[in-house]
């Protein structure tokens, strides 16, 4: 056999696998969606596989009004939503701002504060619970949109990674700008934030999709149910014995949507925004 008959046999070896691969991490997704769309008798008394996997119905809104009589659903949407969408624009500005000052402006102990960024990045983040709750209860913030949105408006991760991607922005650029009389808020404002758009709207995909996802601040801050997000809303609804797994998987699939169509849009430039990082003047 020819060298190009193995090489043609070794890649079709290689995609069946991955194919194979590929079939194996969707199994349980196909599965959750089919789930979404299942009514309840026929959840709790299958009877063959195709009972399994192909609903009989679409039954999703019917779904979603079980979950939505057990938990206040709408109240919950709307707290994750102001909650996380607070969270994103303070941590992109403020980390924005930060990682231009360790990038390209230069102050004395900007060394120091860029080693304090990388120590502070290894602290885990349960450490600094029982700190912050005490700081938000001595400003009678607990059960308040101040008290889950300020301790996260900037994080360490925030302020490096923005630090590590301006740092492509060519230093001559921002000398001739300075040179011409123009500010540090201006320079910002006119270069680097156009410069910055596929870092900027990076971070604020990997902030929204953390503090979406963030069960326990969220729960220890807010002891009101009317203060909870999403995340502790379907913890209660998974611990309640009343809710079907249907309704609780119709719930997370109306949900997931958004965050999946954001991604597939988003991709390009959050691969552009980490491939511009390699490059220096």
């Amino acid at each position: 056999m020819s060298r190009s008959g193995r090489d043609r046999i070794d890649t079709g070896l290689l995609l069946f696998g991955l194919l194979m691969l590929a079939a194996l991490m969707l199994l349980p997704l196909l599965w959750w969606v089919s789930l979404a769309f299942q009514d309840t008798a026929g959840l709790r008394a299958p009877t063959t596989l195709g009972d399994t996997w192909i609903p009989d119905g679409l039954y999703l809104f019917d779904n979603l009004a079980i979950a939505m009589r057990l938990t206040a659903l709408d109240r919950l949407v709307l707290n994750s939503v102001v909650v996380t969408a607070s969270i994103t624009a303070l941590e992109v500005t403020l980390a924005t701002l930060a990682g231009y000052a360790l990038a390209h402006v230069p102050f004395p102990g900007r060394g120091l504060v860029f080693v304090g960024v990388v120590i502070l990045l290894s602290v885990p983040q349960l450490v600094l619970i029982i700190p912050l709750f005490q700081l938000i209860a001595a400003l009678d913030w607990v059960n308040s949109y101040q008290g889950i949105i300020l301790p996260y408006i900037v994080t360490p991760f925030g302020v490096f990674m923005m630090r590590q991607l301006l740092l492509h922005i060519p230093r001559p650029l921002l000398e001739a700008a300075r040179i011409d009389g123009a500010s540090e808020l201006r320079i910002f404002l006119r270069i680097v934030v156009p410069l910055s758009r596929n870092a900027m709207l990076t971070l604020g995909i990997f902030t929204f999709f953390l503090q979406f996802d963030n069960l326990l601040w969220p729960l220890i801050a807010a002891t009101d149910e009317a203060m909870h997000t999403l995340p502790v809303g379907f913890a209660a609804l998974n611990t309640n014995i009343a809710t079907p797994f249907n309704a609780l998987f119709a719930v997370t699939l109306v949900v997931s949507l958004p965050f999946l169509v954001v991604y597939l849009f988003a991709q390009r430039r959050i691969m552009a925004s980490f491939a511009t990082s390699g490059l220096r003047e």
